[in-house]
């Protein structure tokens, strides 16, 4: 199981994840980055899922190979999310 978690410290926020065994419990790896402000949290958290899937033995190549930043997809559902609004306070 993956969980997460995000304090905020001053203008500062703090980011966790975690990978626990479900069965026994065991957290079998963690990451916590630091962001600036709200503007580096989504950079924040790619960087802490990139350490947490390397950490859980995954090849760096592999982890670099294959992951979208989460700022790219994030802010690509957010301008649909945007546009699908606009058209339901047109009318349409």
């Amino acid at each position: 199981m993956l969980t997460g978690s995000i304090a905020s410290l001053g203008s500062q926020y703090v980011i966790g994840l975690k990978a626990v065994n479900c069965e026994s419990g065991d957290v079998l790896a963690q990451a916590q980055e630091q962001a600036a402000g709200k503007e580096g949290v989504l950079k924040a958290l790619d960087s802490a899922a990139v350490h947490l899937r390397s950490k859980l033995g995954e090849s760096l190549s592999t982890v670099q190979g294959t992951g979208k930043p989460i700022s790219r997809w994030a802010t690509a559902a957010g301008q649909q999310q945007n546009f699908r609004n606009s058209l339901t306070t047109q009318g349409r």
